[in-house]
C-alpha cells in the first residue's frame, strides 16, 4: 500500500473538511494511525447503530478516471480521500469496490449494514494538496531511473553516471531523481553506500506512473499471432534479436496456473525475423502481440524474460481483472518482488 505523504496543514485541512461532509451523513471520522508516525494513515469510519469500518487511506491530490484504475491492490480495505473526484473516476472506484469520500461530499461507501452514494457535486473552490513526495521520481523518464533501482539490486550502488546509462535518462535526470527518493524517505546512504527503503511502496507508485505516464509512450506495433503459446517455440530467434518477453506471456512461465492471451515484446527496434518468421501482420483489430520499446540497458547475460518488475506493471496496466489477480499472485512467490514488499 503507499499513501501519497502531503504538507500537514493542507492534509490537516483535507481530512477536517471530509469529516464534516462524512459528519452530515451520520458517520464520524477517526484517525486510528496518523501517517506522521511514519506509516499508513488508518482511519475508522462509525456510523453508530448501523456498524463501523477501518480503512487504510489513500490521499490523493488529484484523482482522474485513469489515476483511479491504475490504484494499486489493497491488502487491507482502502479508503480514497481526495480534494475532488469526478463521476468518471469515482464510477472506477466504485466497479473496483474502492471505498471513497471528497472534500465537496462526493461519496460511496459500501458496507453489509449501510450504503451512502453521493454523486455529481461540482468542485469546490478546494485547495488542492502539493505532493512535495519527489514527483520528479514518478515523472516518465524518472519511471525509468525507478525501474532499474526496483528491477537490479545493484543498481542502486552503481555511481551517478552508471545508473543514468541503465535507465536512459540523462545524467541529470538520475541526480534529481537520486536526490527526491532520499528526500522523500526511499531511499538512504550510510557512509558511501546506498540502499532502498520502503519498497513496497515505492513498488505501488511505480506501478501506477508506470501505467499512467509512460506504457504507452512505448508502444511502437501490434500484431496478431493465432498460435497459441508461439513464444515457446521461438525462443532462439528472439534471443538471437535480443527481445525480450513481457507482460502475461512472461507471466505465464513464471505462473504455471495463467494461461496467456497477449505477449508484450520489448526490444532496441522492431523485430523483423521474427515478423518474418511468424508471418505477422499489423493490426488494429484485436491484437495480441504488443511491440514495445526497451527504455533501458539490459545488463549481460542476456534474459529472455523482462525483469519481474515489469511483468507485474504490464499485467497490472493491462486493466484486465485476469491478469491482475495472477500479477498478484506471481507477486506474493516472485522473489525480488518478495525482497521489495519486505524492505
Amino acid at each position: 500500500m503507499f499513501i501519497q505523504n502531503e504538507h500537514d496543514e493542507i492534509m490537516n485541512e483535507l481530512v477536517r473538511d471530509v469529516r464534516s461532509v462524512l459528519g452530515e451523513r451520520g458517520v464520524t471520522l477517526r484517525i486510528v494511525v496518523s501517517a506522521d508516525l511514519g506509516t499508513d494513515l488508518v482511519v475508522c469510519l462509525d456510523a453508530g447503530e448501523r456498524g463501523d469500518k477501518t480503512y487504510v487511506v489513500q490521499l490523493r491530490s488529484r484523482l482522474t478516471s485513469e489515476n483511479a484504475r491504475a490504484l494499486p491492490p489493497a491488502d487491507r480495505s482502502m479508503l480514497v480521500i481526495a480534494p475532488y473526484i469526478s463521476r468518471a473516476a469515482a464510477e472506477v472506484l466504485q466497479r473496483n469496490g474502492v471505498d471513497f469520500v471528497d472534500q465537496v461530499g462526493n461519496m460511496s461507501i459500501d458496507w453489509p449494514s449501510m450504503h451512502i452514494t453521493v454523486l455529481g457535486n461540482a468542485a469546490a473552490h478546494v485547495r488542492r494538496p502539493t505532493s512535495h513526495h519527489a514527483p520528479r521520481a514518478f515523472s516518465p523518464s524518472g519511471t525509468q531511473v525507478l525501474f532499474t533501482l526496483l528491477s537490479w539490486t545493484d543498481t542502486v550502488t552503481l555511481p551517478l553516471r552508471a545508473i543514468a546509462e541503465r535507465s536512459g535518462v540523462s545524467l541529470g535526470t538520475a541526480q534529481i531523481v537520486m536526490n527526491e527518493l532520499e528526500v522523500g524517505g526511499y531511499l538512504y546512504t550510510v557512509g558511501t553506500r546506498r540502499t532502498l527503503a520502503n519498497g513496497r511502496e515505492l513498488l505501488d507508485r511505480w506501478t501506477e506512473a508506470f501505467t499512467t505516464s509512460l506504457a504507452h509512450k512505448l508502444a511502437i506495433a501490434e500484431f496478431r499471432d493465432d498460435s497459441p503459446r508461439w513464444w515457446m517455440d521461438t525462443r532462439e530467434l528472439l534471443a538471437e534479436n535480443k527481445i525480450q518477453l513481457g507482460g502475461e506471456a512472461a507471466g505465464s512461465i513464471l505462473d504455471s496456473d495463467l494461461s496467456p492471451v497477449t505477449a508484450t515484446l520489448y526490444g532496441d527496434f522492431l523485430p523483423s525475423p521474427v515478423i518474418a518468421t511468424r508471418r505477422w501482420r499489423r493490426t488494429e483489430s484485436e491484437p495480441n502481440v504488443l511491440i514495445r520499446r526497451r527504455f533501458w540497458m539490459a545488463p549481460e547475460p542476456f534474459e529472455l524474460l523482462v525483469p519481474s518488475t515489469l511483468i507485474y506493471a504490464d499485467m497490472w496496466a493491462s486493466g484486465d481483472p485476469r491478469q491482475r489477480n495472477h500479477a498478484e499472485r506471481i507477486r506474493s512467490h516472485d522473489h525480488r518482488l518478495v525482497e521489495l514488499d519486505r524492505s
